[in-house]
């Protein structure tokens, strides 16, 4: 096991640099009335605000880390993966949840995160709308602080008794996977809401114990998740993927790219991966 390598005032700084850059995201969202949209490689939008965001954190952490690679969504890797566990290496999400950006919902983020051995050992997320973040180090707890008011430590859900709160992307709610988890998750808890919300908000708000569960089974990019997972984790939380139940890693196999996965409590994830397999049953509901 690597002894982390975090510096007393990482956490600070990266904070200093989300939020910076969340402002210039919401700047460009209240002041441009048409946003200038094109479309990347893989038919993902691309706006002035990703490339504005990027630019600005890119530039910050080199000077706060000088020898440690970044990886974004809207550059060239500086990296070529796989890697070996000691490498250590930035994951920035300049804008996630850019559909929401351009849909105009406000449900949207700016995330960073530090990975070492594989799994991130710091993250951020910063809520443009909201001058509002989440931060976690690795064991050092996980956080949340809006505006002025003072920091909350986050802690899940761990009442079971309560509905089930199941966070969920508006644009995924009626597909087939969606509607056969829900359909599972009615017998675990008979009080069921959804709550639709973009980006990595959704983990947050499984961080903060405002939702139980945030199923994933279309694809998503290690940027997108690994920020909110050192926050889950930090708050005895759950980001793990479906097939085995082990958390998610990045940077340990050629793509970026997750597999399915769940953002969850320790009493819904012995649920999900109770004796009847819920991959199985996903599965044999699409065919």
């Amino acid at each position: 096991m690597f002894k982390t390598v975090l510096h007393p005032e990482w956490v600070e700084k990266v904070k200093i640099i989300a939020t910076n850059a969340a402002e210039i995201v919401a700047d460009v969202y209240h002041t441009q009335r048409e946003l200038f949209i094109q479309l990347k490689s893989d038919n993902s939008p691309l706006t002035i605000a990703d490339t504005a965001s990027d630019h600005y954190i890119r530039s910050q952490l080199r000077l706060l880390t000088p020898h440690i690679p970044i990886i974004s969504e809207e550059m060239v890797s500086e990296l070529s993966f796989p890697q070996p566990p000691e490498t250590l290496f930035w994951l920035v999400d300049p804008l996630d949840g850019t559909k929401e950006f351009i849909e105009r919902t406000g449900e949207f983020s700016v995330n960073i995160a530090l990975i070492q051995a594989h799994r991130p050992v710091l993250g951020v997320v910063a809520v443009p709308l909201k001058q509002a973040c989440y931060w976690g180090e690795k064991q050092k707890g996980s956080y949340f602080q809006a505006g002025n008011a003072l920091p909350n430590r986050l802690i899940v859900n761990i009442a079971s008794e309560t509905p089930l709160t199941i966070a969920i992307s508006r644009f995924h709610c009626i597909e087939p996977d969606y509607a056969a988890f829900i359909e599972k998750a009615k017998q675990w808890n008979a009080s069921l809401r959804l709550l639709e919300i973009g980006s990595a908000l959704k983990i947050c708000l499984v961080a903060q114990g405002l939702a139980d569960i945030y199923p994933r089974f279309g694809p998503t990019s290690a940027w997108d998740t690994a920020a909110g997972q050192l926050i889950l984790e930090e708050a005895n939380g759950h980001l793990v993927d479906l097939s085995n139940g082990m958390p998610l890693k990045y940077g340990n196999k050629t793509s970026l790219l997750n597999p399915p996965f769940i953002a969850t409590t320790t009493y819904y994830l012995e649920k999900v991966f109770e004796k009847s397999s819920l991959q199985s049953n996903l599965s044999s509901a699409g065919e």
